[in-house]
């Protein structure tokens, strides 16, 4: 039996999810204008890290293209993608 594409999706996004860095999760903020401030300053250094990620996998395959370089630029777009599922 094939699931429907939507259902494979986040069947494939869950488990991506759930391989994320502890440090990439979301956190439980306050619904106070300090708490968005934390959120914000929060999503802001976690952005930085997983476009730093997903950049420098992306830069080591096309500098060096190998097997093992091409699963780390897949894996750092799953996580740039995923953190951004998140969100949503």
């Amino acid at each position: 039996m094939a699931l429907p594409p939507p259902l494979l999706f986040l069947l494939l996004l869950l488990g991506v999810a759930r391989a994320l860095p502890a440090g990439w999760l979301p956190g439980d903020y306050p619904r106070t204008e300090a708490g968005a401030r934390l959120f914000a300053h929060a999503y802001n250094s976690t952005a930085e890290e997983v476009f730093f990620s997903s950049t420098s996998a992306s830069w080591t395959y096309n500098t060096n293209l190998t097997d093992h370089n091409s699963k780390q630029q897949v894996n750092g777009q799953e996580c740039c993608y995923s953190a951004i599922a998140e969100e949503l």
